[in-house]
């Protein structure tokens, strides 16, 4: 084969796969992930959304959440939050952990994808005696029971335990793991 004829299949083989790369990093990249509140059977409740999926996140009823908590309220603000963390670029979905915490002596509802911290309290609960047993406890009643088989318990203060659960919602979404290449 010639020196020319080489360098024209080439030519054409590198613009052919640099036409590619573009269309398969679009395939395998998810749409946007949001997140809204609606009323299922008179339960708010809050609902992923992305490409043609819905899931359940949360059901607020629950008899542990404190009389002062409008489930309805509650409902609409997580679901800001929710929005809110998943449009900040820096938080990585295919490790969004919902975690039992204590704030400030309160027990206190987060979502993170460090299950060491709290990147974004969601919610906070009236005082309590035992504020890590009453977080556990809502964490466990209101998140979807389908989402619960990644559960972690974290040491706490005192030798109590923090709950947490971590899902990935590209897996929640396309039914696979989607690995960042960038």
């Amino acid at each position: 084969m010639n020196i020319k004829r080489l360098s024209s299949v080439a030519a054409i083989s590198a613009i052919a796969l640099g036409s590619a790369i573009p269309a398969l990093a679009e395939t395998s990249t998810p749409s946007k992930v949001t997140f809204s509140c609606e009323v299922s059977n008179g339960i708010p409740t809050t609902i992923l959304q992305a490409e043609d999926t819905q899931r359940t996140i949360f059901n607020w009823e629950s008899d542990r959440l404190s009389q002062s908590k409008n489930p309805l309220k509650l409902c609409n603000d997580v679901t800001a939050k929710l929005n809110n963390y998943s449009a900040n670029q820096s938080h990585d979905l295919s490790k969004l952990t919902f975690k039992a915490d204590v704030q400030s002596q309160l027990p206190t509802i987060c979502a993170t994808d460090d299950p060491a911290a709290c990147n974004t309290v969601l919610f906070t609960l009236s005082p309590t005696e035992q504020p890590e047993i009453v977080a556990n406890s809502v964490l466990n009643d209101i998140l979807d029971k389908s989402l619960q088989s990644d559960n972690q318990t974290n040491d706490g203060r005192r030798g109590l335990q923090s709950v947490s659960h971590s899902i990935d919602i590209w897996e929640l979404i396309l039914g696979r793991k989607v690995i960042k290449t960038f």
